[in-house]
């Protein structure tokens, strides 16, 4: 599990109804992901 945000914090609340930050998001989590098992990313 991730945890990305706080719903508290208004700053952050505004930020998970952005749908391209959060797709910015999703984005850089999934290279996260790939880094750490040793697989290169290869953007679409």
């Amino acid at each position: 599990m991730l945890e990305c945000f706080f719903i508290s914090n208004p700053k952050e609340a505004a930020l998970m109804k952005d749908a391209a930050f959060l797709l910015e998001l999703a984005e850089a989590i999934g290279q996260g992901v790939l880094t750490a098992i040793g697989i290169v990313y290869v953007p679409e």
